[in-house]
């Protein structure tokens, strides 16, 4: 008898539509605890908010416009960034 497998497409499919669950999920958690003295929030929902832009064209041009109107909040964010890179040899 044969077994159904799923094609490379729908596998592909399945697999972004796991990581836009995954970053719903984590900006969806950190609301709640934003109201908490936990700074915890701030790292769940940017976390999301990467993971969505990373796998959604939307988010993605969200996250973009969000950028070049407010160049300097995600100046720590850059510095970061390239502090990372330099300590991984990237």
């Amino acid at each position: 008898m044969l077994e159904p497998t799923i094609s490379a497409p729908a596998a592909g499919g399945l697999t972004r539509r796991l990581w836009l669950a995954a970053g719903w999920g984590l900006i969806i958690v950190g609301i709640p605890i934003f109201l908490l003295p936990i700074p915890l929030s701030a790292a769940l929902m940017l976390t999301g908010a990467m993971i969505l832009a990373r796998n959604s064209p939307t988010a993605r041009s969200l996250m973009r416009q969000t950028y070049r109107r407010f160049p300097r909040s995600f100046q720590p964010l850059r510095n970061l960034s390239k502090r990372l890179r330099r300590r991984n040899g990237s």
